[in-house]
């Protein structure tokens, strides 16, 4: 290559350089000159917000429902579980040894009246046929 070439070359070359360095340096002195302290200015108002109000307002609501549900937790454990369960104890034991008694005596009778019912027409049929029988036989008779 010629000299001036060579020269040519290096002037391109270090026009480029220096145009990359000068963009770069633009771009780095934007970023950390105005874009930065934006970005950290949006961070600090969003850590602000999240510290003092979104934090704070989501603990007092946990809170509240912590101790709402504690409350409810106490008052089924206490209250409402033993009373139930009560309740549950005495309907079973008048059922055991009230009700269920009852009506297997009722069952028991009716099964016994059933039967003597079927003794009693079984019965009454056998004397009715003998009965009917000394009639025909005398009306046979006549």
């Amino acid at each position: 290559m010629s000299g001036w070439t060579v020269g040519a070359f290096e002037a391109v070359v270090g026009f480029f350089s220096d145009a990359w360095a000068n963009i770069t340096g633009f771009f780095t002195d934007a970023y950390n000159g105005v874009i930065k302290s934006i970005i950290d200015g949006i961070a600090a108002v969003f850590t602000w917000l999240y510290e003092n109000i979104i934090r704070p307002v989501i603990f007092g609501i946990m809170l509240y429902i912590g101790l709402w549900a504690a409350l409810f937790t106490w008052l089924y454990n206490t209250i409402t579980k033993p009373v139930i369960d009560g309740i549950a104890g005495v309907i079973l034991w008048v059922w055991t040894n009230v009700i269920n008694p009852v009506v297997d005596w009722i069952k028991g009778a009716f099964t016994i009246l059933g039967i003597a019912m079927k003794l009693a027409v079984h019965k009454i049929k056998a004397v009715w046929t003998v009965v009917w029988g000394a009639i025909s036989s005398f009306f046979k008779t006549i």
